[in-house]
């Protein structure tokens, strides 16, 4: 029991760093959550205003019973399909009650906040596999999570890109799998590689080089 205590606060502790770290990257973006996204800080739209619309969109769907990947509001009168562009559900969807609350450019930068920690700590799971103890694999996490490709999707506004944490996930699953070969690993392999077709479609081509 007190060697499970220990692993908690083993991952709490790296989970939690990479939160302040994502907000130290991201800053001054948690002081102005409300009000502009990332790029708008940088003078740099990009994307951020289709992503923000997508989050919208996300929460009007949910709520009234419509297809999320059909919009009848884009292209008026014949609407358009959403299956293959950058709606990345996967991002959208858990905040949902952030943006209820507070509107959708809120849950907007959250969620970057979100998938710049989770880049972090999916990538120190994954150290983890090969490396022992918490100090390389937390740095090895840090130095993906600040690397210049990853900052530039933040400050484009491209957070379908910048979601890279289920690669590493997904990652890890095939590592489990190839060391085990359990049938709950065939099944965190596969849930794994669906975040990743849910996020974004490049990154499933990533992953299946693997």
């Amino acid at each position: 029991m007190r060697a499970w205590t220990r692993l908690c606060w083993i991952h709490i502790g790296a989970l939690s760093a990479y939160l302040v770290l994502s907000i130290a990257l991201t800053w001054p973006l948690v002081t102005r959550l409300r009000s502009a996204t990332v790029a708008e800080s940088m003078a740099y739209y990009a994307d951020a205003s289709q992503n923000v619309w997508n989050m919208w969109w996300t929460h009007h769907a949910v709520t009234r019973g419509l297809n999320l990947f059909w919009s009848s509001w884009l292209y008026f009168p014949e609407g358009v399909q959403m299956y293959v562009q950058t709606l990345s559900p996967v991002t959208t969807l858990p905040f949902l009650p952030v943006q209820a609350i507070w509107g959708p450019i809120a849950a907007y930068n959250l969620a970057v906040l979100t998938a710049v920690a989770l880049t972090g700590y999916c990538t120190f799971l994954l150290v983890r596999a090969f490396v022992p103890g918490a100090v390389i694999p937390w740095i090895c996490g840090a130095l993906l999570t600040a690397a210049p490709f990853h900052m530039l999707r933040v400050e484009v506004a491209q957070i379908n890109l910048l979601s890279i944490q289920w690669i590493p996930l997904y990652l890890l699953m095939l590592v489990r799998l190839e060391r085990r070969g359990w049938w709950r690993d065939h099944l965190a392999a596969l849930a794994a590689l669906l975040l990743v077709v849910l996020t974004d479609w490049y990154w499933l081509v990533v992953c299946l080089c693997f």
